[in-house]
């Protein structure tokens, strides 16, 4: 008669069956000595760049142990964590105490910088026509008026929207007193052009946002909540993925000599910051195993 050894198979599995899976030990076989097999699930929000899950295992050791994840419905090993620049990559790994399995995704998967325009022709105030600075408020008596493009702006038509701010970095600054006192929209377009002239005649978007501003000092800046203007942008028809966006920046009756400028290439550029995208779960399998990796 074959040896077949001594088998322990999983409840409800039959004592005859050869699929590994089953299995919890066999003499007739170097196998792993079974421990537990876990389950635990994250949510990665918008904004989020990495979430993970830890689950218990007391045995004082670091164990052996096979780790799955569960995405959008497919279910796959987590191998070693994977180069940096991978857009998303799962990982797992064990203490003596605890597994810790996760998922890592990449910032620009849930939210978008884009910074430093690429050339003069992406800023504009009027007073100068095209250049390298941005300048808005009431400058020695006369509004300044101003706008910004960004080159190519990832966002999906129809994404949901979270949060959208322009962020405007404080170079230099009037030294009249109050707050200074702005309006800004969208550029109504679907994808906006270069500033070859003056772009504050350009459609704007409905959406407006009026603040008084109290100016940081210098090397500081200051954010314009601009969410509405993305929606309206981002839900045109002809809005697709990587399109140019722009902003204008108006005046809104300043104090004397309340003004801001932001100059391109000094390493205090404004961005634009948007959080998109929805909640994305995932699920993960642990299987357990007593063999000792370390201690």
């Amino acid at each position: 008669m074959a040896d077949i050894g001594i088998k322990v198979v999983q409840v409800g599995a039959n004592i005859d069956t050869t699929d590994i899976r089953e299995i919890l030990m066999s003499s007739q076989y170097s196998m792993l000595k079974y421990h537990s097999d876990n389950t635990a699930s994250v949510t990665l929000v918008p904004g989020d760049s990495d979430k993970y899950a830890e689950i218990s295992h007391a045995l004082g050791y670091v164990p052996a142990f096979i780790a799955y994840i569960k995405i959008d419905g497919v279910q796959y090993f987590i191998n070693p964590p994977r180069a940096s620049d991978f857009t998303s990559y799962p990982y797992a790994w064990a203490s003596s105490s605890v597994i810790r399995c996760g998922y890592a995704y990449s910032v620009g998967a849930y939210n978008q910088m884009v910074k430093n325009p690429s050339s003069g022709t992406d800023y504009w105030y009027d007073g100068l026509g095209i250049n390298g600075l941005i300048l808005v408020g009431n400058y020695t008596g006369t509004a300044k008026n101003g706008a910004l493009r960004f080159p190519s702006v990832t966002i999906a038509n129809n994404e949901t929207i979270v949060s959208a701010f322009l962020n405007y970095s404080v170079e230099y600054k009037g030294a009249g007193t109050g707050d200074m006192k702005i309006k800004t929209y969208g550029i109504d377009e679907d994808n906006t052009s270069s500033f070859s002239s003056s772009p504050m005649g350009r459609p704007q978007t409905t959406a407006v946002t009026t603040q008084d501003v109290s100016l940081p000092p210098a090397g500081q800046g200051f954010g314009i909540n601009v969410k509405g203007q993305v929606e309206e942008i981002t839900t045109r028809a002809g809005w697709v993925s990587g399109n140019a966006m722009g902003f204008l920046v108006f005046d809104n009756g300043s104090p004397l000599n309340v003004w801001v400028e932001d100059d391109y290439g000094t390493g205090v550029d404004a961005n634009l910051t948007i959080v998109y995208g929805s909640n994305k779960t995932v699920d993960f399998r642990v299987i357990i195993f007593k063999d000792r990796i370390s201690t």
